[in-house]
């Protein structure tokens, strides 16, 4: 009888523990402020403590699938949050695509599963990031190579130990924090170095060879065809080191970056501004043109809008020298690399002239 009773008892006491544990899924979410990208893990993880307590089996693909429904039909607005969409999409190509790239990856295991989650999760989100941010950066996954075994630690650790922290307090808080203010000091860190390399984005080109390239491999790989594998693998390193080498080539004289932004490039780098900038459409233009430096920033007018592009710039991109209504209040002239520079107080506003420096010509004063 007792042998026959054991499996009913233990089914009742993890029902019992059920609650608790949607409890704690819960109070996660609150903590992380709901989220769109953690609405969508707290209930993928609420449906899979379900059905394992319950015994049914749910593959990921379907407790992805009714996590995204059930959300969708709550709020239905969260169809149009890049984050809800970038979370849905790496979880799909991780579950779809990770499997067969960790098999087809040689290597040590644990390193080519973790190669396989990071390439897997970034073929899902390619589309999402093509169409709202016009590309996919090269960096990308070594970046999430380097920090993803950071980033679950960061999240079990801070959880538990901002507990104790809370009732504890003082030196004990800042004691027990420390695993985490490293974890998270790594994972900034990679991004800060991860963005500044002038590697570039994959764009449609590059993607579209690079989806060619992996079913090549596939192929090849299938049918032993080892000259298919070669050129597939050729493929892929082109397509891969293309924007790098795209970013290495003498960029044009003059470059409308958005509305309102005009970058000069000629042994320097000067940004005229008239006003009417976005100053996130203006720092994702400079990211894509690989700038990390400006040596003149040419403000025509003064607004709260163009001082709080001018303090984004600085806080993003190394600045030499800012031009300002305010600043200018005498006719200025220097040359900066190859450019001329001219500027003249008029009304309140700059009026500005840029132009090539003739090559052997007198110089101004260094900026």
């Amino acid at each position: 009888m007792l042998a026959l009773a054991g499996p009913f008892l233990r089914r009742l006491a993890l029902r019992a523990r059920l609650p608790a544990t949607l409890a704690v899924i819960g109070f996660f979410a609150i903590l992380t402020r709901f989220e769109p990208s953690v609405l969508r893990a707290s209930a993928m993880a609420a449906l899979a403590v379900t059905a394992s307590t319950l015994g049914r089996e749910a593959s990921s693909i379907r407790l992805l699938a009714l996590a995204v429904t059930g959300l969708v039909f709550i709020d239905p607005f969260l169809v149009d949050m890049v984050g809800f969409q970038l979370s849905a999409a790496a979880c799909v190509g991780i579950v779809l695509l990770s499997p067969t790239i960790a098999r087809a990856l040689p290597g040590p295991r644990a390193l080519a599963e973790a190669l396989a989650v990071t390439l897997g999760a970034q073929a899902g989100v390619a589309p999402v990031l093509i169409a709202v941010f016009g590309g996919i950066p090269v960096v990308g996954v070594a970046a999430n190579l380097l920090a993803a075994p950071a980033a679950g630690p960061v999240m079990v650790w801070g959880l538990a130990a901002g507990v104790a922290a809370g009732l504890f307090g003082g030196g004990a808080a800042v004691v027990l924090h420390w695993p985490t203010h490293l974890l998270i000091a790594w994972i900034a860190w990679i991004a800060h170095r991860a963005s500044a390399l002038p590697l570039g984005e994959i764009r449609q080109r590059e993607l579209m060879a690079l989806a060619v390239g992996s079913l090549l491999v596939a192929v090849g790989r299938h049918l032993g065809l080892v000259g298919v594998r070669r050129a597939a693998a050729v493929l892929l390193t082109v397509a891969f080191s293309a924007p790098a080498v795209a970013l290495r080539a003498a960029p044009p004289l003059r470059a409308e970056l958005t509305s309102g932004a005009v970058l000069w490039r000629a042994d320097a780098a000067v940004l005229d501004l008239d006003g009417r900038v976005d100053g996130a459409r203006l720092l994702e233009s400079l990211r894509r043109a690989g700038v990390a430096r400006l040596d003149v920033v040419v403000a025509r007018s003064s607004s709260t809008t163009l001082n709080a592009t001018i303090d984004a710039l600085r806080r993003r991109t190394s600045i030499e020298r800012v031009l300002t209504p305010s600043s200018s209040l005498e006719g200025t002239s220097i040359v900066v690399g190859a450019l001329r520079v001219e500027v003249h107080p008029a009304g309140g506003r700059l009026t500005v002239e840029i132009s090539p420096e003739p090559t052997g010509s007198a110089r101004g004063p260094p900026v």
